[in-house]
């Protein structure tokens, strides 16, 4: 990274990429800065609870697809749409399905991201975020906190995990089966009638 850029501009980079990450190649003309950030990162902690009746309700590529990550993306797509409608199952359904996919090619390729590599990120982010130059560490500390977490545990696994799907998304975005976004040609079960239904859009 280009230091003299990156300590200007990277809290905004990165609250910025925290949207992007969330929602990875959906129409970011939405993106409404730190007030999204910090609604979205409200989204999430009060979604934690959902961890505790964790039950699986589809398969993609071979890979399980959990009612806690789906209702998640369904909330935080709530927010992004700015409507809670059934319909948004069906937009987060497919993120998980391109998101699936993306990490099922990585690890075909032999493209999956490594612990090195995210290290590496980490690193570059911590040092321009905790720059002295850096105007923008309450913003920063106010999106950590409204995720529910301390600074360790954002960068140790949160930041980690939005980093691993990101750079995983950055190494196969131009793989034509990634580009062509054809959530039809990608093979899945849907197990689960409650959410099948939802999913599907079916009377």
């Amino acid at each position: 990274m280009n230091k003299k850029t990156t300590v200007s501009s990277i809290a905004v980079l990165m609250l910025i990429l925290v949207i992007v990450t969330l929602q990875i190649t959906n129409a970011h003309d939405k993106v409404e800065g730190f007030d999204l950030a910090i609604e979205l990162a409200s989204v999430i902690r009060e979604s934690k609870e959902l961890t505790r009746d964790r039950t699986e309700i589809a398969i993609v590529d071979g890979l399980p697809i959990y009612n806690d990550e789906l209702e998640l993306r369904k909330r935080i797509f709530d927010v992004i749409e700015r409507n809670e409608n059934d319909s948004n199952y069906n937009l987060a359904f497919n993120w998980i399905l391109l998101r699936k996919h993306e990490a099922k090619v990585a690890r075909k390729l032999g493209l999956s991201v490594t612990d090195e590599e995210i290290s590496r990120e980490i690193e570059a982010e911590k040092e321009a975020v905790y720059s002295p130059s850096n105007n923008y560490m309450s913003k920063f500390r106010q999106y950590v906190s409204e995720l529910g977490l301390t600074e360790d545990e954002y960068w140790s696994d949160y930041r980690r995990k939005e980093l691993r799907r990101y750079l995983t998304y950055l190494k196969v975005k131009n793989i034509a089966s990634v580009v062509q976004k054809d959530v039809s040609s990608i093979k899945f079960d849907i197990t689960d009638l409650y959410y099948r239904s939802r999913i599907l859009q079916e009377d």
